[in-house]
């Protein structure tokens, strides 16, 4: 909630305050995620995977960072991470299938909703960028629906 109050104000220590409430809500999410359910030998595909859109996402966002080339990057890898614990829900037995497709698809469109802002805001600007909302929105009520099929 932190993060979406900092980010409805456009001055830039406001969003730096967002992007760093979101980054610790990813890094919560990722424990979340791997606490009950460990790390697997699947992680390291899906990592390298993460790692190689970590590396084209900066590299595309890069010219306009300007000054916030390292929060940005560290967002990156970190938000990458998050994403990596949550598909990694498939592969252990603390969740079910059913709360990894939801986890795994609310980290996605979590991600995806970042995407959006960054190239909105680093990139090109564009009129709709706030259909961005409903990524987010909807990655965060994917994700908060997963506890309710524990059995």
């Amino acid at each position: 909630m932190g993060g979406d109050l900092a980010l409805m104000f456009q001055s830039d220590r406001a969003f730096q305050i967002g992007l760093l409430l979101f980054l610790l809500a990813h890094i919560v999410y990722a424990i979340a995620f791997t606490v009950p359910n460990g790390f697997h030998p699947q992680d390291l595909i899906t990592g390298v995977l993460l790692l190689g859109l970590a590396v084209a996402v900066y590299l595309y966002l890069r010219p306009g960072l300007g000054r916030m080339k390292a929060p940005v990057l560290l967002y990156i890898l970190i938000i990458c991470f998050m994403v990596n614990r949550a598909i990694s829900t498939f592969f252990g037995e603390a969740f079910s299938t059913t709360q990894a497709w939801l986890i795994s698809l609310g980290a996605v469109l979590f991600m995806a909703s970042d995407l959006v802002l960054a190239s909105n805001r680093f990139r090109h600007p564009f009129k709709v960028h706030r259909l961005s909302l409903f990524l987010y929105y909807g990655g965060q009520l994917l994700i908060a629906l997963s506890p309710s099929y524990f059995a």
